[in-house]
């Protein structure tokens, strides 16, 4: 049986995520404590135990480790990629050990009555009194999930193999003085198709989640073929085309699998 609990804190760190991960460039020391007070205040909602003190201290640990070493060996994009999922699996360690049923974190007693007493006058409190918060913060993984941290699957599998757009293939480079032209550069990266293609895979993976949830398989189909209609024109480039092929067949599978994992959890919830 899935804990409320155990999704809830996931989820406070996978918001947290949202401010940096989505960019190409190491967590900066002044974003360092607005990420462990966000951290810090959103488990406040579990009851003051040892256990659950330990957890928000460790967690400032993990934030602080997280800074340094993204600071320190992130030398290239493929480095902070490693990075940050590294540090994704541990935080599932840590909670899977935190939220265990050994370890006893609950949800304060005290949110109900003061839901009820703020219900009184406020009456979007009465409404998530009758919210099936265990649902929503499952669904709330998987999307967390599939906007973010599935992106950097999709690039990590784009750098080590070398997958990722780049602009139009520059002239020979001859050598001075020579009869022998040198190596060609490399093309840059096309920095604007890069992120393009992040925004269009959040967006492509948030309706494959959400028609996968509601067992609606044969609008996958609309939204494929939407998206290739908007690029037909550029697919003539054979290095381009495999570029955008590889990244919606990752990007739906992914964004499949993680909806099909939330409605496995959702019927044993």
């Amino acid at each position: 049986m899935i804990h409320t609990e155990f999704c809830y804190a996931l989820n406070i760190v996978l918001i947290s995520r949202l401010g940096f991960v989505l960019r190409d460039e190491a967590l900066k020391m002044r974003e360092l404590p607005y990420l462990i007070v966000f951290q810090f205040l959103g488990l406040l909602v579990f009851q003051i135990t040892w256990t659950s003190l330990a957890l928000m201290v460790l967690l400032g640990l993990m934030n602080a480790a997280h800074f340094y070493t993204e600071d320190s060996r992130a030398k290239n994009p493929l480095d902070l990629v490693q990075i940050r999922i590294s540090f994704l699996i541990v935080y599932l360690v840590i909670f899977s050990f935190f939220f265990s049923a050994g370890m006893g974190i609950k949800f304060s007693p005290y949110l109900k009555p003061i839901a009820k007493a703020w219900g009184e006058y406020f009456i979007i409190f009465r409404w998530l009194q009758d919210l099936n918060w265990t649902e929503l913060q499952i669904r709330m993984m998987g999307f967390l999930l599939i906007i973010n941290e599935v992106n950097l699957i999709i690039r990590l599998y784009f750098q080590t193999f070398d997958l990722l757009p780049r602009q139009e293939e520059s002239l020979l480079r001859l050598a001075p003085d020579s009869e022998v032209s040198a190596e060609p550069t490399r093309a840059p990266l096309d920095e604007k198709e890069y992120n393009a293609g992040r925004a269009i895979g959040i967006l492509e993976r948030t309706l494959i989640y959400f028609f996968v949830l509601y067992n609606d398989f044969a609008a996958i189909g609309f939204v494929i073929a939407a998206k290739s209609f908007t690029r037909f024109r550029e697919l003539d480039k054979r290095h381009f085309a495999e570029y955008v092929l590889i990244g919606t067949l990752m990007s739906s599978t992914l964004a499949i699998l993680v909806a099909e994992l939330i409605k496995f959890l959702l019927k044993n919830a």
